[in-house]
């Protein structure tokens, strides 16, 4: 195939991106008004990943470059690869705030009744996992948890980063093939099965008072700050579908955990790519994944479920990628 006739060749991640956005604009001017980007509120939460991402590319090519890897920069082919990641983001930011207005019932109460169960198997304490971890946890804990949780945002340009211009060109379009359709596959279930997670679910309101004390623990933490912001905007909702505007980070959705399907992936990515970058995941993996429980984000089984997606998808893509 010549390079011509290559770069007409639209991919899987361009394929699906192109499929999403009516479906988008459609769902959201059917439950809601039209989009609202306010770009304030992806800045708010992910400059400081913006900055390391600037910062770290050069960084990662001058030292690609100085231990002999050999590979040419073409802007055009950066471009491809990366354009998609945005408008997903923006579509799956926006699909994720739907979750409110379809989710009149939500399922979190068959969550609560098995965690329960299966917790007391554990400890005979009746209790699940999320107020048990709570109820026992200190201030070096909880600051672990916090410093874990919001680690998430800075594992894309850190993995984005390390796989690209370290010359890993296939692996590069599983990671974002994989980050791609992780995000579609989340929308889609939120809007399937809608689960608002231990912090926001009505029997289990005591969370909040528990993360609030918690967070004085430590001297304040930023994920409760996260939370409630949420929250005011879920309430909202609630309250006023009718006047309701849809923006980024105000659904809250939680089956499946996509923190964990997407640190799962770049786990296996730097398991495929870089020995020393996957040694330093699986630990963080490990606290990352208690951290979406401890804090009353999610159930386990909305760990579990983001696992089984990423464990399905990263070797289908691998397949499907020797064939592209």
């Amino acid at each position: 195939m010549t390079e011509k006739q290559t770069s007409r060749t639209v991919r899987l991640e361009e394929w699906a991106t192109l499929l999403m956005l009516p479906i988008t604009f459609w769902l959201c001017n059917k439950v809601g008004k039209p989009f609202d980007f306010r770009p304030d509120s992806y800045y708010r939460f992910f400059l400081p990943a913006i900055v390391l991402f600037i910062l770290l590319c050069p960084l990662v090519l001058y030292l690609s470059k100085k231990w002999g890897s050999s590979f040419t920069i073409k802007p055009m082919v950066i471009l491809r690869d990366w354009w998609t990641l945005p408008v997903c983001f923006a579509i799956y930011s926006n699909l994720k705030v739907l979750v409110p207005l379809y989710g009149k019932g939500v399922y979190d109460h068959y969550f609560y009744i098995w965690e329960v169960k299966i917790w007391e198997v554990f400890t005979s304490t009746g209790q699940y996992p999320t107020k048990w971890l709570l109820e026992n946890s200190g201030p070096t804990f909880t600051w672990i948890m916090d410093k874990s949780y919001i680690s998430f945002f800075y594992l894309y340009p850190i993995s984005f980063a390390l796989v690209y211009f370290g010359g890993h060109r296939r692996e590069f379009r599983r990671l974002l093939c994989g980050i791609i359709l992780i995000y579609y596959l989340g929308a889609a279930l939120y809007l399937w099965l809608p689960v608002v997670g231990p912090i926001y679910y009505g029997p289990t309101a005591e969370v909040r008072q528990l993360v609030i004390d918690r967070s004085n623990d430590m001297g304040g933490a930023t994920v409760p700050k996260l939370q409630t912001y949420l929250l005011i905007n879920y309430q909202q909702v609630i309250e006023s579908p009718q006047t309701y505007i849809t923006r980024p980070f105000v659904g809250i959705g939680a089956f499946p955990s996509l923190h964990v399907a997407h640190t799962l992936l770049f786990l296996l990515s730097a398991w495929k790519t870089n020995k020393w970058l996957f040694a330093a995941y699986v630990p963080l993996f490990v606290t990352l994944s208690i951290s979406t429980v401890f804090w009353g984000w999610h159930w386990v089984g909305d760990l579990i479920a983001g696992a089984i997606i990423t464990a399905i998808l990263f070797p289908l893509l691998g397949k499907y990628l020797k064939e592209d």
